[in-house]
């Protein structure tokens, strides 16, 4: 705080002494006016020199500016509206020049830099609000240049790295907060270069990865804390090349698969910690191909579907935990074609319908989990045709619809539970039209509605 408050002084002098030029007193800014650039007290024709100032609406000062016939020569100090020092520098022909102090709101430094022709120049130092030095480094011409250092709350190093104009470049070094290495690695002109290792808390290998010329090139693994390998696969020219493997902690292969030029190609294999397989599949150029089929835990089928050429071609069926059929259909390029059925876990039938390449096209029924049926129709094209039935929890039917291209044609009827009749009516094209009949859940005849067709 004394060599901030040193540097503070030095300027006052160095400003004081300035203005000695048989300068014009202090003046509010609204006092001048600007002429090709050339700044000018009110009615005078000479340029002016002498002190500037700017207020906040509040009166408190906002800044200090030295005028040197006309041209701002030096900028004393900005203020906060709290009256704090916001920075304090020096102007040389109009730019920042030399050292320069900026502080936070609460009087606290914030960064200390050097200017030089408007561009940061020598060191830089950034501190937190509380006071901690946050980070220190170089500029060169306005860029990072030598070895620059970040620091944790608790002051101890978070990283070091190097730059060259502006550039990663040389070694880059990481802590974790109990100050064991995190990461430590190479750059060379901006890219990740060498091999880079990666460390767990425990100063345990995480991983290690090589870099040519920011692509991944040669082997890449990783570790669990206890040493145990985890993955491991080999990089050439930023693809994946050869097996890829994943292992459990305990050292069993939990998933392997083969690439060439970065795409998947062969068998692909994953397992449960007990051993049993979870999927297994085949890959030609990234792409599923043939049989794919998934397992529960305990070994039992879940999934078994068929792709070609990129898409779904052939049966896929899908099965409860206790072998039980959930769902099963026939796809053809990429679209459902044929009978699909779905069940529930007691066997029971909960959908059956029929598609014609993507589109719902022949008799469709819905069911409940005891068998009864919660509607009934007939796509056409993918549009419901004809009638429509849909029934109540206890089978009674709750209304009987005619369709034409999905949309509601013709008579229409709607029941209670009870099976007594609810409502009768015609719709044209989605919309009710003509004499509507509504009758109360006894029985009763309740009223007669008549709606425009139009």
């Amino acid at each position: 705080m004394q060599n901030r408050s040193a540097v503070l002084f030095a300027i006052l002098l160095c400003f004081t002494a300035s203005i000695s030029w048989g300068a014009d007193t202090e003046v509010d800014e609204t006092d001048l006016v600007p002429r090709m650039g050339i700044l000018y007290k009110k009615f005078s024709t000479e340029a002016f020199t002498g002190l500037v100032v700017k207020y906040y609406a509040d009166g408190q000062i906002k800044t200090k500016s030295e005028y040197k016939n006309g041209l701002e020569v030096k900028i004393y100090e900005q203020y906060y509206e709290n009256g704090q020092v916001e920075f304090a520098g020096t102007l040389k022909d109009g730019l920042r020049d030399g050292l320069w102090e900026f502080n936070y709101e609460n009087g606290q430094l914030l960064r200390k830099v050097v200017y030089k022709k408007n561009e940061w120049e020598g060191l830089v130092e950034t501190y937190r609000e509380s006071g901690q030095l946050l980070s220190k480094g170089a500029y060169k011409i306005g860029k990072e240049h030598g070895v620059w250092e970040h620091y944790k709350e608790s002051n101890d190093l978070e990283y070091r790295a190097h730059y060259t104009d502006g550039v990663k470049d040389g070694l880059w070094e990481q802590y974790h907060d109990n100050g064991q290495l995190k990461m430590l690695g190479n750059w060379k002109a901006g890219n990740m270069d060498g091999v880079w290792n990666y460390y767990h808390e425990n100063g345990q290998l995480k991983r290690t990865v090589g870099w040519n010329d920011g692509k991944q090139e040669g082997p890449e693994e990783t570790y669990y804390e206890n040493g145990q390998l985890n993955f491991k696969v080999a990089w050439q020219n930023d693809d994946k090349e050869g097996l890829e493997e994943v292992y459990y902690q305990n050292g069993d292969v939990k998933y392997k698969v083969s690439y060439e030029a970065g795409k998947k190609y062969g068998p692909e294999e994953s397992y449960y910690q007990n051993g049993k397989m979870t999927l297994k599949s085949t890959w030609i150029e990234d792409h599923k191909d043939g049989i794919s089929e998934e397992y529960y835990e305990n070994g039992q089928l879940k999934l078994r579907e068929v792709w070609a050429n990129q898409v779904k071609d052939g049966l896929e069926e899908i099965y409860y935990v206790t072998g039980q059929l959930q769902h099963r259909v026939t796809w053809q390029g990429g679209y459902k074609n044929g009978t699909e059925e779905k069940f529930y876990a007691n066997g029971q039938p909960k959908l059956t319908g029929t598609w014609a390449l993507k589109t719902k096209n022949g008799p469709w029924a819905e069911f409940r989990e005891n068998g009864q049926l919660v509607l009934t129709g007939v796509y056409r094209g993918g549009q419901k045709q004809g009638r429509w039935k849909e029934y109540y929890p206890n089978s009674q039917l709750k209304n009987n619809s005619m369709f034409d291209k999905d949309k509601k044609q013709g008579l229409f009827l709607a029941y209670y539970r009870n099976g007594k009749l609810s409502m009768k009516g015609n719709y044209t094209a989605d919309k009710r039209s003509g004499k509507w009949e509504f009758h109360r859940e006894s029985g009763a005849f309740d009223r007669v509605e008549i709606f425009d067709d139009n």
